[in-house]
């Protein structure tokens, strides 16, 4: 088990998520529970194994039967979403309350998501904001962001910005780089804090190195507006691309412009139409309709109006009123 940790984390050995999966094949084979969690995970993921979410609930349910509470957890988001098991999520809450009550701060998260969302149990904000509460207090930093943003929004619990910012704080220094990015965020407007575009940068770095793609974008752009730092286009084409590497769609747009308008490296309208397509693919609507606008123009692709409407069709069901508006003509 404690070698499937190390080469799982890549502490003291090299990062092998493969050679982690044996190892926690093993444990769970010898009949520990946890083990038989972490294996469930990979399963999930497909890391390490090739992706088999029936498989994946066939190990959380094992975990959670020999009484490891993280492995109702993940068999309770596994009926959430339908993973390897019917949709049920009655079942799902019920799983998560089972590992709530045993102290695991996911199956708390999970149980709050149930009743912010009304799935399997009836819609209680201010249940499910005690849930992110208990959730956070175990030590998840996750659901100290969540609570946060409720205390700002005052959603199952009074509006109170100060305690928000003090639980995006607290996530952020707990390793949760989405909070340091929302945590910026306000530094940057002044909101509930006094304005500091440097302290927003500095936190926008901090969740762009822990793995957050809005991160890398926000540095990007201030970069390229030149606040807080000098003006680098070239080094916000960087972080654009990074943002962009991390499925950020408004990076890729970025990046795409970057390219379009030759800011920060060399024109290329081919390399900027790959990269509005690549952001499109995953759902990113107003990269749809940039791509659109290419595809009508002949620029970076052969002018194919059919394949625009197509395009502009994507984004408009969206949202996104121009593509609407382009549909009309």
């Amino acid at each position: 088990m404690k070698l499937g940790l190390l080469y799982r984390e890549g502490q003291q050995v090299t990062k092998d998520d493969k050679r982690a999966a044996e190892f926690f094949a093993r444990a769970c084979d010898a009949g520990y529970a946890v083990a038989c969690t972490k294996l469930g995970m990979l399963y999930s993921l497909g890391e390490g194994v090739t992706k088999d979410e029936k498989r994946a609930a066939e190990l959380y349910r094992r975990a959670c039967d020999t009484g490891d509470a993280a492995g109702c957890t993940g068999l309770g988001f596994q009926y959430a979403t339908g993973g390897g098991v019917p949709r049920d999520e009655k079942r799902a809450s019920e799983l998560f309350s089972r590992a709530c009550d045993a102290g695991d701060a996911g199956g708390c998260s999970g149980l709050a998501l149930s009743y912010a969302s009304g799935g399997g149990v009836p819609a209680d904000d201010n249940r499910a904001a005690e849930l992110y509460r208990r959730a956070c207090d175990l030590g998840s930093a996750s659901a100290c962001y969540e609570l946060a943003w409720w205390y700002e929004e005052g959603r199952g619990v009074p509006k109170d910005m100060k305690t928000a910012l003090d639980l995006y704080q607290r996530s952020c220094e707990a390793g949760y780089a989405r909070a340091c990015c929302s945590w910026g965020f306000r530094y940057e407007r002044g909101l509930g804090v006094p304005k500091s575009e440097s302290r927003a940068i500095e936190l926008y770095r901090r969740a762009c190195d822990g793995g957050d793609g809005d991160g890398c974008n926000r540095v990007g752009w201030m970069y390229a507006q030149g606040q807080a730092v000098t003006k680098d286009e070239k080094r916000a084409v960087e972080f654009y691309q990074r943002a962009c590497d991390m499925g950020h769609g408004t990076g890729c747009v970025n990046l795409a412009i970057a390219y379009m308008d030759g800011r920060g490296v060399a024109k290329d309208d081919k390399r900027a139409a790959q990269i509005f397509a690549l952001a499109c693919d995953t759902g990113y609507a107003a990269a749809c309709y940039d791509l659109a606008t290419m595809y009508e123009a002949g620029r970076g692709v052969p002018k194919d109006r059919a394949r625009a409407s197509a395009l502009y069709k994507t984004a408009c069901d969206q949202g996104i009123a121009e593509a609407c508006s382009a549909m009309r003509k």
